[in-house]
């Protein structure tokens, strides 16, 4: 079973079938009522009106949108880009195309700056150490106490 974080009370939960874990879901079919009601008396209205006016958390309005539990509430009313106040892609994800785009750029260029160090093969540890000595550095290896140790190892 794939495991999500429930949207309303955000613990992890095993998902099967629902986008709530259990203990949200009697609150989910409450709040499902309650817009349901509202968008059927007020069929032109958008997602921020049925927000406001059942009580119902917006994100909760659009995730129903989503799954398309409800039709009416986000159709007449274009959701906005947060950033630029374009036109977004999709009522959750309110980013236009163009933001999403220098977003995912940003992204990849601070991911890009972080450096990790090299990760030392086995074959690194065994180096000989005269080649570490003849450059004058210090290293561990320059001591010959891995030789030493696997020398005693040997002996026993």
């Amino acid at each position: 079973m794939p495991i999500a974080k429930c949207p309303r009370c955000k613990k992890l939960f095993e998902k099967s079938g629902t986008t709530v874990c259990a203990k949200c879901l009697p609150d989910e079919d409450t709040d499902y009522d309650t817009v349901r009601e509202y968008v059927g008396r007020h069929p032109d209205c958008s997602a921020h009106e049925v927000a406001e006016e059942t009580g119902v958390d917006e994100d909760c309005v659009l995730r129903m949108i989503d799954e398309g539990r409800i039709l009416n509430a986000a159709s007449q009313e274009p959701v906005a880009c947060g950033r630029c106040g374009q036109p977004a892609i999709s009522v959750t994800k309110r980013l236009c195309q163009a933001c999403l785009t220098e977003l995912n750029t940003q992204i990849l260029h601070e991911q890009s700056r972080i450096k990790l160090p090299p990760k030392e093969t086995e074959a690194d540890s065994f180096a000989p150490a005269a080649s570490a000595q003849g450059s004058g550095a210090a290293t561990p290896h320059s001591s010959g106490r891995v030789r030493d140790t696997i020398e005693k190892k040997r002996r026993v």
